[in-house]
């Protein structure tokens, strides 16, 4: 029985230091693997006191290893981050063992990095939390990289933003995937009601030229020449200039449209043809009034000539009196065109209309039944 018991004990003896020498051979291979990985590694109390750093976490923060432990891991993090902190490492649990999270980090100099952790509870046999591993990555190029691409397209933005025109970036059925504040004063429509919407909606009788203009584009049958949209919005009609571009957004093939209120050109040209077509009616005038003057003179020499050749008061002299009244009133219509075709102002004077009845009935007169 004693041999037995003796034997017992040794076998056992034998797996017991079997075990621990594999559980020291295990425990250094973590160690190894801890430290010689790039990644930030720390364990902490669930008060935040550091049990454990490895090499990659004090050379991220420029402090030593030995150093750090027994310290607080709070410490090392800005006050501004601090709090919520704090709450994301009061959530770990059991029902929620890992939490994922990025803050900054202070370096011995005061500078800050950027880290993305990935924290993990270790609980007890009854659940309790007894110890939290966080692994992290240096994110700071990242971080920097993202506030400087939102800085580049908040600029991109405020200039797109403060152009003159219209831009409508549409997917090539027409819908449309963004636009600029421009496009929803021309359009009278919110942002939100744009995106996603046809382009088509906005005019439904006038975007018909739109859409085959983004067919072609879409076909690549060249470059699309600008055209010419006549806007019937709900609110007002207006008149659009349209240059159409194929790009590429996002990794697809989308078409920037380019559109520009060009009413008030169209009225302007419209005013400088109406202007054109009057200038020319001033020089027919003008022609006119020089032809007409020279058969008016004519009329009355020959006129003066029989008034004096007539007795007076006969009838013939009261008909000539009568064609002398009817030339001084043509004569002041050559005046008036004349006035016209040059573009001088009138001058009005003071005019006996009396006198001008008169001699309007006399000169009728004779028509009359």
């Amino acid at each position: 029985l004693g041999v037995a018991f003796g034997s017992a004990f040794a076998f056992s003896l034998f797996w017991l230091t079997r075990n621990r020498v594999r559980l020291a051979d295990s425990e250094e291979r973590y160690r190894n693997i801890v430290e010689d990985s790039p990644a930030l590694v720390c364990r902490f109390l669930p008060d935040a006191t550091i049990t454990f750093v490895n090499d990659a976490f004090a050379s991220a923060l420029d402090l030593d290893p030995a150093g750090l432990v027994g310290t607080s891991f709070l410490d090392l993090v800005p006050d501004g981050d601090r709090a919520r902190l704090r709450e994301r490492l009061a959530s770990l649990g059991a029902g929620s063992p890992v939490v994922r999270q990025e803050h900054r980090m202070v370096r011995s100099d005061g500078s800050e990095i950027w880290v993305s952790w990935a924290e993990r509870s270790l609980s007890s046999v009854s659940g309790a939390v007894v110890e939290i591993q966080a692994i992290g990555l240096d994110t700071t190029e990242n971080v920097h990289a993202r506030e400087a691409l939102r800085r580049s397209e908040a600029r991109f933005r405020t200039i797109v933003n403060s152009v003159n025109e219209g831009i409508l970036v549409l997917d090539p059925d027409g819908t449309v995937y963004d636009v600029n504040d421009r496009a929803c004063e021309l359009f009278d429509r919110e942002h939100a009601a744009m995106v996603g919407a046809s382009i088509g909606s906005f005019d439904r009788a006038g975007a018909e030229g739109v859409l085959v203009a983004l067919r072609d584009v879409r076909e690549e049958r060249g470059p699309v020449k600008p055209f010419a949209w006549d806007v019937r919005g709900e609110r007002r009609r207006w008149h659009a200039e349209v240059e159409l571009r194929a790009v590429d957004v996002d990794r697809r093939v989308r078409v920037v449209a380019v559109v520009r209120d060009v009413t008030y050109r169209i009225r302007l040209e419209e005013q400088l043809q109406q202007s054109q077509k009057m200038e020319a009616m001033g020089t027919l005038a003008t022609g006119v009034a020089h032809d007409f003057n020279n058969v008016l003179t004519a009329i009355v020499g020959h006129a003066e000539i029989a008034r004096a050749e007539v007795p007076s008061g006969t009838p013939a002299a009261r008909s000539i009196e009568g064609v002398l009244s009817a030339c001084d009133q043509a004569a002041g219509v050559t005046r008036s065109l004349l006035t016209f075709g040059r573009g001088t102002a009138a001058r009005p004077t003071p005019t006996d209309l009396t006198a001008v009845v008169g001699s309007t009935i006399d000169l009728l007169r004779p028509l009359l039944p």
